[in-house]
């Protein structure tokens, strides 16, 4: 009886989660509105960014964020609800430090062991300067225009 109560749930979960994710699909929420594209190279201080730095473009009138995420060479290509493709119009720019990978149980153990023993590394600080990070203080503007359109995202450290 308790096997039987147990499958019924996972089946109940199981149809929602499904239902759920069929009503999530990316394309049915794609604002309406003429469109382009948006590509160029992110740099600080006249050098690459790390792969992984994310950068993220909040349209000013619909609050409709474009994501991207720079490549090895320094290129990002921007997507708004999965598709290369964003609304156009005036956006704000922020950006923010590559994800730092999860790790592995025998890393966490060496982390934990040399924090005990008072050997732990200190760990670099992030590679994007904190004021890119926000829209309020990052002063990076994109105008996207229909078609085609390159901005070269350029920050200073100082």
């Amino acid at each position: 009886m308790v096997c039987l109560l147990r499958f019924g749930f996972m089946g109940v979960a199981c149809s929602v989660v499904v239902l759920a994710m069929v009503g999530c699909g990316s394309d049915s929420s794609f604002p309406e509105g003429p469109t382009g594209t948006l590509s160029g190279t992110v740099t600080l201080d006249d050098m690459p960014v790390p792969a992984g730095t994310s950068v993220t473009f909040i349209h000013t009138k619909t609050s409709q964020p474009a994501t991207a995420v720079v490549e090895q060479d320094g290129t990002y290509t921007a997507k708004m609800h999965g598709q290369p493709k964003v609304l156009a119009g005036e956006y704000q720019v922020t950006l923010a430090d590559p994800a730092e990978p999860t790790p592995t149980p025998e890393e966490m153990a060496a982390q934990m062991e040399a924090a005990y023993t008072g050997e732990a590394e200190d760990k670099p600080t992030g590679v994007v300067p904190a004021k890119y990070n926000l829209p309020e203080t990052s002063g990076l503007t994109a105008v996207v225009a229909e078609g085609p359109n390159t901005f070269g995202i350029t920050m200073f450290s100082k």
